[in-house]
């Protein structure tokens, strides 16, 4: 037998027993129940994005709004959030991040130009890097600029209320595209 053959006797089988593993499979501690069509049959069943940067801490939508506790996200450090929008049948990984003015700066942890490589951005001091491409950005602009390697501009002056920070749901869907 060549080993060509052989070889495809051995992999071939592995690779169906490793396709069919993912039906019905767990993601993150949760039930997954993936359709024939790969459509998520219920709000809480994802089918995983494959996103290999920071994906956070999961929000849940209270009506149209994503509230976060002020108390995390003021100390002008990078922090990272996902949510899964049911509209748009996906998960959005966004971060906050407090500007030098005081503002709260929301962006997706993703740009337009390296979101296929699904690594997102991190934070050296006052600059925020691109996993992918490694160009680097001031904390402060942050949400303002749009286009090119810039995080997905999201909120670039989050309001706060009752000590919480308040993202409109479709503000961040507006970011969708990137994940």
């Amino acid at each position: 037998m060549s080993k060509k053959i052989a070889w495809l006797l051995i992999v071939f089988p592995l690779l169906i027993a490793g396709c069919s593993s993912n039906i019905g499979s767990t993601i993150d501690g949760e039930s997954s129940s993936v359709g024939v069509d790969n459509k998520v049959l219920a709000n809480e069943e994802k089918v995983t994005d494959n996103f290999i940067g920071e994906r956070g801490t999961e929000m849940k939508a209270e009506g149209n709004k994503i509230m976060i506790d002020e108390s995390l996200v003021n100390d002008n450090n990078i922090h990272y959030f996902n949510y899964f929008s049911k509209t748009k049948n996906k998960t959005i990984y966004f971060f906050v991040i407090k500007a030098s003015d005081g503002t709260y700066r929301v962006a997706a942890n993703a740009c337009e130009v390296c979101y296929d490589a699904k690594k997102g951005f991190t934070q050296i001091g006052d600059l925020i890097k691109c996993n992918n491409c490694g160009v680097t950005y001031s904390k402060d602009r942050i949400a303002l600029d749009k286009g090119g390697c810039n995080p997905g501009p999201i909120s670039s002056n989050g309001k706060v209320e009752n000590e919480k920070l308040i993202i409109e749901v479709a503000q961040v869907e507006s970011v969708a595209n990137l994940f």
